[in-house]
């Protein structure tokens, strides 16, 4: 039991809004929404290692990064674990990724595993801590079938694009080398 007075569908299904507001907030490209989702010190830890600490910062950094290079971004999230540690801290752990403007499904190599710890502060749910990893191509097979579910393409297909590529640095450089527009 969560709560004497809330049953856990009940919590269960603020958690789900809880992320479905931090999907939103990401999909308007809106850095003071996104952060507001989180505990005043909370953090984000990206697939690479760099992290993000406290609301202030991340406001100001994922607003540069929805402004320059998450542009237009989706990040899609499918939930495949909730389970509480006490009845005030959640773990949320979602398969997902980020898709670009013109892509309608992730690609296999931006897949990622995120995990999510959600505090209760005052009877009010908040993303203390996120971290995202980046799963490998093969791990998919072993440990999630995520391509069937909501649409991972294989590595080098994207069928989300008139062209094929990735929207990607090494999509965009692939794309121009393809049509004989290639820098030297």
């Amino acid at each position: 039991m969560i709560n004497k007075d809330v049953g856990p569908d009940v919590v269960e299904s603020k958690l789900q809004s809880l992320l479905q507001r931090v999907l939103a907030a990401w999909e308007r490209g809106d850095g003071r929404a996104l952060a507001a989702e989180f505990a005043d010190d909370g953090d984000i830890v990206f697939f690479e290692g760099s992290c993000l600490q406290g609301r202030p910062q991340i406001e100001a950094i994922m607003q540069h990064l929805f402004e320059t290079t998450l542009r237009g971004t989706r990040y899609l999230a499918q939930v495949k674990a909730l389970r509480f540690v006490t009845p005030e801290v959640a773990l949320m752990q979602t398969l997902g990724g980020v898709v670009f403007p013109e892509e309608t499904i992730i690609p296999v190599e931006r897949c990622s595993v995120q995990t999510f710890v959600i505090v209760r502060i005052r009877g009010t749910w908040s993303v203390a801590s996120f971290q995202n990893t980046r799963m490998r191509a093969g791990s998919l097979g072993i440990q999630h079938r995520a391509d069937e579910s909501w649409g991972l393409a294989p590595r080098g297909a994207f069928p989300g694009r008139a062209d094929g590529t990735s929207s990607g640095a090494r999509g965009r450089a692939q794309a121009k080398k393809d049509s004989g527009q290639a820098s030297r």
